[in-house]
């Protein structure tokens, strides 16, 4: 399914829109792509995880945290980006509703698009209410100009994407 979904959907795409360049310019810059000033720490619940992840941009209360995952894959990348891309796969509703219950997770792209807008909600504990995430992947293949290379962003519903 996934392979399917890369090869016949994803890799059969127009080229992007401005826009969507420009959404994935902000993503790596917001996430200090090359800058060697900007400092990650390791989050502890990582350490033994096959995906190392690291934190960085924290502020205080109502800032946002910028969070990146970092990992060797040794499995073919049609595997793992239709994983990441098909946020409404069998596999991924099946956990959702697992973990969550009958709550919220929605994931749509138009016709020859390549950013896809996913929406879900997620269990809290009492007395805490659910809560809900909502925003935009913008997939692109030949990142940096590596032919075979493949980037997908992702950042909240924020209008302003300046501010990512």
């Amino acid at each position: 399914m996934n392979k399917n979904f890369v090869n016949i959907v994803l890799n059969n795409l127009f080229s992007l829109e401005l826009n969507e360049l420009a959404n994935i310019d902000r993503c790596k810059i917001a996430l200090g792509r090359g800058n060697k000033t900007k400092i990650w720490k390791r989050l502890p619940g990582s350490l033994n995880e096959p995906v190392e992840m690291y934190q960085s941009g924290y502020k205080g209360e109502g800032t946002k945290v910028f969070v990146k995952g970092v990992a060797i894959i040794d499995e073919e990348v049609e595997d793992n980006l239709g994983n990441i891309m098909h946020f409404n796969s069998n596999q991924k509703m099946n956990g959702h509703i697992q973990m969550n219950g009958n709550t919220e997770r929605t994931w749509c792209y138009g016709d020859y698009s390549h950013t896809f807008h996913y929406s879900l909600e997620v269990n809290s504990p009492a007395p805490f209410k659910n809560r809900k995430f909502s925003g935009y992947q913008t997939f692109m293949k030949g990142f940096d100009n590596k032919p075979g290379s493949y980037v997908v962003a992702i950042y909240d519903d924020s209008k302003d994407t300046t501010k990512l």
